[in-house]
């Protein structure tokens, strides 16, 4: 597990929203200034559009006009919050940064210029495609963003994903996303300090023989990233005749695993039981890849089989395949990897933040890359969404100023104990947490476990008003005086 100065110390102090843009240059200090500025306004309320969280005309056409400014890029914006996260990964012992792909509807906004195709209908169904890479320590904690790119279809390609595509080359085809990120990340992560591991999670869309190659000759090459992904291939292995999902459940079970896993949409929560399987394998490079690409290297990797042989009724199994280019010779070894590709769901909390939460989907601007530099501004904020309920869980002795504003903290404990009378020093985040959450609606029983992220976003907007209120009272009053 991560350090104690990993999962808390480490961090104070370095995730204000307007710290995550201190590196950023834009060749003008009056951007970098209204940058700043619209990152506190979107995360003090992030469900609110442009003109709301702006609060007037004037916010609001400055705003409008940083997204349209050319020399504003949303490679800039990232960039500093990328390098922020590096630095809070520096400490940790090992980092999973965590890959996967989502598409942003803007069907609905029929002015906005440079959109493409995200579904069947080529001419109804258009928005962007944003691949995105997650960085997340051993305790869950995600420290930040290490990558996104966006991506919008061109229309006169928009093809049957099926018409020629053994022939094409990777590069060719739009799965060549998972080799660019890898090849970022690796870039990014030279850096940090030797003991520090990094290890790339993505899910089946991303079982490709070329990302593995990728992996394999970064490696060589003196390269810092392991991947543990979840097949979905039938892979032909040197081993058998037998193809590898066939071959290793014929394998002996080494142990079992007691698995939580969590509700889902008509599902609730369950421990399911997992048989686990493990062996080094090597795999064939794919009959289509050896005719067209001439690719003759064969991949040693590591399987992991976790088969829950013997579900409730009615309920479908649970079963994860594994590959992993790191070595799984023992029992321990395969287990830890099990429970590191559990962290993997964090992705997909992200992305229900950054879609409900910051509602990215409802932006109205005029073309994409205008949508593309709001975007980049409204994940950082999504991640400060994401973080806010977990360092209440993990970290919840730390003071609340760490992620709010002395204006904020205050006037949230005077609504909390309807009081004008404030402390010196803050309340605990947890504390802190736990009231905005119940301004989003969570009601704090003892059987509620801790808020979410919905509960969290919500009560974010309503603390804006808050705020807002008390500072129109207490103008002169940012002193504690108890």
């Amino acid at each position: 597990m991560a350090n104690k100065k990993a999962s808390s110390g480490g961090i104070k102090d370095k995730i204000g929203i307007a710290r995550e843009f201190e590196s950023v240059d834009f060749g003008d200090k009056r951007l970098k200034k209204r940058l700043t500025k619209i990152a506190e306004q979107f995360a003090s309320a992030p469900e609110a559009n442009i003109p709301q969280a702006c609060g007037d005309w004037a916010g609001s056409k400055a705003s409008y006009r940083f997204f349209d400014n050319d020399g504003v890029k949303a490679a800039d914006i990232l960039g500093a919050h990328r390098r922020a996260t590096l630095e809070r990964m520096r400490a940790e012992r090992v980092i999973f940064a965590i890959q996967d792909t989502t598409s942003l509807n803007y069907s609905g906004h029929r002015q906005t210029q440079g959109l493409g195709p995200i579904g069947n209908n080529k001419e109804k169904t258009l928005g962007l495609i944003v691949h995105s890479t997650l960085a997340v320590n051993e305790s869950g904690l995600a420290l930040g963003l290490l990558d996104a790119a966006f991506h919008a279809r061109k229309p006169e390609e928009f093809r049957s994903k099926t018409r020629g595509r053994n022939r094409q080359r990777i590069q060719e085809k739009e799965s060549y996303k998972w080799l660019s990120a890898l090849e970022a990340l690796d870039a990014g992560v030279r850096g940090l300090p030797e003991q520090t591991r990094v290890v790339s999670l993505s899910d089946r869309e991303s079982d490709l023989y070329e990302l593995f190659l990728a992996a394999i000759l970064g490696k060589e090459s003196g390269g810092r990233v392991d991947l543990l992904v979840r097949a979905s291939q039938r892979r032909r292995i040197e081993q058998s005749e037998r193809y590898l999902w066939d071959w290793l459940p014929r394998t002996p079970r080494m142990a079992s695993l007691m698995l939580q896993v969590p509700r889902a949409a008509g599902r609730r929560e369950r421990t399911a039981s997992l048989s686990i399987r493990f062996c080094k394998v090597t795999l064939r490079p794919p009959v289509d890849r050896q005719k067209y690409q001439k690719q003759q290297r064969t991949l040693d990797l590591w399987a992991i089989e976790a088969r829950e042989e013997h579900p409730a009724a009615g309920l479908e199994p649970l079963c994860w395949r594994l590959l992993s280019t790191m070595e799984v010779g023992s029992l321990e070894q395969a287990l830890e990897k099990v429970r590191w590709y559990t962290l993997r769901w964090q992705i997909e909390v992200f992305h229900k933040v950054l879609k409900n939460g910051c509602r990215v989907q409802e932006r109205q601007l005029e073309s994409a890359e205008r949508l593309k530099r709001c975007l980049a501004l409204d994940m950082v904020v999504a991640w400060r969404i994401l973080i806010l309920s977990k360092l209440g869980r993990k970290t919840p002795e730390l003071p609340a100023d760490i992620l709010f504003q002395e204006c904020e903290w205050k006037a949230l404990y005077c609504h909390k104990h309807k009081t004008r009378r404030v402390p010196v020093r803050p309340p605990t985040l947890g504390d802190a947490l736990k009231w905005v959450a119940q301004l989003g609606g969570f009601l704090a029983r003892r059987s509620d476990g801790h808020p979410g992220p919905v509960v969290l976003w919500r009560g974010l907007k309503r603390l804006e008003d808050i705020t807002n209120t008390w500072l129109l009272f207490n103008k002169n009053t940012l002193v504690g005086n108890d």
